[in-house]
């Protein structure tokens, strides 16, 4: 396994650890008793990893602050292109009015699409 461990318990009877990684699960059960193990192999595919990766989930120290540099870097980039357009004043009201329209229909398909 490639992945590190994200959890680990045990009792009398059993010790479980999962491995995770994005998109990916590995449950291994050791029975104390018996001394078998059971390995459990969960694969969302290349979705699965694409949507942990989006969130951040089990991806790592490194790509969650890769998230948040992103993440600032596009907010200073909106900021700095509604200063240009408050700078322009042949585009300013139809840049603006393009804006608006773009977070209008946002809040729409969320309203719509998303369930409460």
């Amino acid at each position: 396994m490639r992945s590190a461990a994200t959890d680990y318990r045990e009792d009398d009877q059993q010790i479980q650890v999962t491995f995770a990684a994005p998109g990916h699960r590995t449950l291994v059960t050791i029975d104390r008793g018996t001394k078998k193990a059971e390995v459990e192999i969960e694969s969302r595919g290349l979705l699965g990893r694409l949507d942990d990766l989006h969130k951040g989930f089990n991806s790592g120290r490194t790509w969650y602050w890769m998230i948040d540099i992103t993440a600032i870097l596009l907010t200073i980039s909106s900021l700095t292109g509604m200063i240009t357009l408050l700078s322009l004043r042949a585009r300013r009201r139809s840049g603006f009015i393009i804006g608006g329209l773009g977070v209008a229909m946002v809040v729409v398909i969320y309203l719509v699409f998303v369930p409460a």
